[in-house]
């Protein structure tokens, strides 16, 4: 028998997430991907290994991993032992530079007042959002990636809301005539 793994740096303040009450979504993580998890608190690393041929698994962990150190809550991160679920991370740094301030503003724009802009965007394209730190991380299915993917660039391009809005819309409507095309032959 075979053991095969990867490590991981997660956050330390994620770890708890990571952990879940009581070690609960550690223990359904390893149970739902069939694969041994150790974590040190001290350090923020993460060992992960799957035992035998269930190598096909540790990328799928890996994610969800990743989408955990971006935000996201556990629940949401199990999505992505769906297929066709994709995790999909933008680093603001990357874009903005280093400027606290506007990584700050970007974020806020991103989130909106009371969470709302975020809320909608979900909404519209039927996927998650997280913003932590200096990442925007989506969990969305792979048809909505694009579209979700554009709509968060137009914002941190400084995109009004309802600029982002009207785009949203019209790819909401674009997506239902390809279907009704389809659907009619």
């Amino acid at each position: 028998m075979s053991v095969s793994g990867f490590y991981f740096n997660i956050p330390k303040d994620r770890i708890g997430v990571l952990i879940g009450k009581e070690g609960s979504f550690k223990k359904l993580l390893e149970d739902r991907t069939k694969t041994k998890i150790k974590i040190d608190s001290e350090s923020g690393e993460v060992f992960v290994c799957a035992e035998g041929d269930n190598l096909v698994v540790l990328p799928v962990v890996k994610n969800i991993l990743k989408a955990v150190a971006c935000g996201f809550s556990g629940q949401a991160a199990l999505e992505l032992l769906d297929e066709n679920k994709h995790l999909e991370v933008i680093d603001l740094k990357d874009i903005m530079g280093k400027s606290y301030s506007e990584i700050e503003r970007i974020k806020g724009h991103i989130i909106g007042r009371n969470g709302k802009v975020r809320r909608n965007l979900e909404e519209y394209t039927n996927s998650r959002i997280s913003v932590y730190q200096t990442y925007v991380g989506i969990i969305c299915d792979l048809e909505n990636l694009e579209v979700i993917r554009k709509a968060v660039e137009m914002l941190i391009n400084g995109t009004s809301h309802v600029g982002v809005y009207r785009f949203l819309e019209t790819q909401r409507r674009r997506a239902k005539e390809d279907f009704s095309l389809w659907a009619d032959k």
